[in-house]
């Protein structure tokens, strides 16, 4: 069972199970490790990425997959961080969404097992003047290091790298 009902704390603290173990490891071996969130909108099959929160903000929000690109983009501003689009072009069900409630697009998926359209991601981004973004979309081991982003500087949160991400692109890394 993917959630556990309508108990939004047990929903949020089973959710960052493996941010806590991400955590845990990356303090092992000396990698940063940030918070970010990855979710649905009622009804759809569009994920977006959301950048600059803490799990506090999650427990103060534990249902953002039931509300509007338009509710949960308020939302994500009102707490000062970014909200993007994960690939777009993902087939067979993606599809750009309304670009007034997005900062960003995720115009590289490294994902091996999916048609991304990359490209056609990257020219919604370019044509609606959002900023760009990639990840490796890493849900096996071979997924890992595939894509990403690098930074002239180093970022010590995920509000940091919120608020560079807001002040001047990254570099994307493609795989």
């Amino acid at each position: 069972e993917r959630f556990a009902g309508r108990d939004g704390e047990k929903n949020v603290a089973r959710y960052l199970l493996g941010y806590e173990r991400a955590l845990a490891a990356g303090r092992e071996h000396g990698i940063a490790v940030f918070f970010g969130i990855e979710t649905c909108l009622a009804g759809g099959h569009e994920d977006f990425l959301i950048y600059g929160v803490s799990p506090q903000f999650l427990y103060e929000n534990p249902f953002l997959y039931e509300l509007s690109q338009q509710e949960d983009y308020a939302r994500v501003h009102a707490y000062g961080a970014l909200f993007y689009q994960a690939h777009p072009y993902r087939e067979p069900r993606c599809s750009p969404q309304n670009p007034a409630y997005l900062d960003g697009v995720e115009v590289f998926n490294a994902h091996p097992g999916h048609e991304n359209h990359n490209d056609k991601a990257l020219a919604f981004a370019a044509a609606h003047h959002l900023a760009q973004s990639a990840g490796s979309d890493c849900h096996e081991y071979e997924h890992v290091g595939r894509s990403g982003i690098v930074l002239p500087e180093a970022v010590r949160n995920g509000k940091e790298l919120a608020d560079y991400l807001r002040a001047q692109p990254a570099q994307l890394i493609r795989i």
